[in-house]
């Protein structure tokens, strides 16, 4: 078989995020997923606090997706 070469002398990799910033966006995400579940328990008992919970797990899971997003931007800029 023919050995193929790859010339990666022009591809730029990008710098990985630290473990603090993984484990936060970890725990964005879990504490995010676990409030939208909590709303139906919390909906029976009181409205503000569903509310609440509601509003939290949104824009929780909106920082969650978002580096989620740069970060797919970041593989695909690797790919072009």
């Amino acid at each position: 078989m023919g050995s193929c070469k790859i010339n990666l002398s022009g591809v730029k990799i990008p710098k990985g995020y630290s473990n603090r910033t993984i484990s936060l966006y970890f725990w964005v995400g879990l504490v995010s997923a676990i409030a939208l579940r909590v709303i139906i328990i919390a909906d029976y008992y009181n409205d503000n606090v569903a509310r609440m919970l509601f509003y939290l797990g949104v824009m929780g899971y909106m920082a969650f997706f978002a580096h989620r997003y740069r970060i797919a931007k970041r593989r695909t800029n690797v790919l072009n």
